[in-house]
């Protein structure tokens, strides 16, 4: 569905799902922008110690969440909970009625690099090799030979 406005000399119509999102993205990057805010405010009335290991906040409505990045921190963090709430609402940065601390789980750790094994040839094939062995000089028939001794040994 379009806008209704298409005269000449006005610009493009857009869609109204074209609208729509970028009211909402604009609407994500300025709450965005407001949590950033905040936990940077918080970060000010902790410890410097403790601030670093507050690794996010979320604020909606008049609850406070902080997050933490182990059970220990999280339990220091409680421990200034009322200090918090009181100084954000003193310097005018929000009112909160309730503050809570949650613990981040640990990120997914990265898995090693696929270690794709090149697939072996068939016993038909190691037969192959090991036939034109003996039509080989020394040298080349010697090679030949190892080389299927090792294709016999992984194939099992």
């Amino acid at each position: 569905m379009e806008t209704a406005d298409r005269s000449p000399g006005r610009n493009r119509s857009r869609r109204i799902d074209e609208l729509f999102r970028l009211e909402s993205l604009r609407n994500c990057l300025a709450r965005i922008d407001r949590h950033r805010h905040l936990l940077a405010a918080i970060r000010e009335i902790l410890p410097a110690s403790l601030g670093v290991h507050c690794s996010d906040c979320v604020a909606d409505e008049h609850i406070l969440i902080l997050y933490a990045e182990s059970a220990s921190w999280a339990a220091q963090l409680r421990f200034y909970l009322p200090k918090i709430v009181c100084e954000l609402s003193a310097c005018g940065v929000a009112q909160f009625r309730r503050a809570k601390v949650r613990i981040l789980p640990p990120l997914p750790k990265p898995s090693p690099p696929d270690r794709r094994r090149t697939p072996l040839p068939s016993a038909t094939v190691i037969d192959m090799v090991e036939d034109s062995a003996a039509a080989a000089d020394e040298e080349i028939k010697s090679a030949l030979l190892r080389l299927t001794r090792t294709l016999r040994k992984a194939s099992l």
